[in-house]
């Protein structure tokens, strides 16, 4: 029925339900599972002043840094999409 799953997420060290839940039907349907990851942003004048995940601190995002968020979110989630992967 489904192809495609999309589950949006602003956790990054810790499993979030929504993303459970998008990873079972998305097994249940034989889909892909696309994670969105929401950085969180204390700014409406700048976008890219964000919160850093582990302390907290604002920080400018960048590449390196959005990198390092989904490797850190991969790591979690890894048992998670093992059965996803094709």
């Amino acid at each position: 029925m489904f192809k495609n799953i999309l589950a949006a997420t602003d956790m990054v060290t810790v499993c979030d339900s929504q993303v459970l839940s998008a990873a079972q039907i998305a097994k249940q349907n034989h889909a892909k599972l696309h994670i969105l990851h929401v950085l969180e942003s204390g700014s409406v004048e700048d976008r890219h002043l964000i919160k850093h995940f582990k302390t907290g601190v604002e920080i400018a995002t960048n590449t390196n840094y959005e990198k390092t968020v989904k490797k850190e979110r991969n790591k979690v989630y890894v048992e998670v999409l093992k059965p996803l992967m094709i």
